[in-house]
């Protein structure tokens, strides 16, 4: 799942329908995610996207504040905060539509 936050920028377009690219892996993990709770049980589903939303919250951590260190020092370091410093607003994004969508 955290591929869906890196690739959130990503989209595609098809004859004037724009989607991105983590909506088609967002779509595709999620129907991991049913599978796995119909073979072991809706508690260790819940635990799975318990974890998968705290994983995704720390990664975003991660990258919001490497974005934010240093970010005048060059043109590479201004073009990854350019891309990743508002990257909060994916994990907010996170924690509502994950559980909406999986509970």
């Amino acid at each position: 799942m955290i591929t869906c936050d890196v690739l959130v920028y990503k989209t595609l377009d098809f004859d004037g329908f724009k989607i991105t690219f983590s909506g088609i892996l967002f779509s595709f993990y999620f129907l991991i995610s049913t599978i796995q709770t119909e073979v072991y049980g809706y508690r260790q589903g819940v635990k799975t996207v318990w974890i998968m939303v705290l994983c995704q919250s720390i990664f975003v951590m991660v990258i919001f504040a490497a974005s934010h260190a240093q970010p005048e020092n060059n043109e590479i370091s201004m073009n990854f905060r350019s891309l990743f410093g508002e990257f909060w607003r994916v994990m907010v994004g996170t924690w509502i539509s994950v559980p909406i969508s999986y509970f």
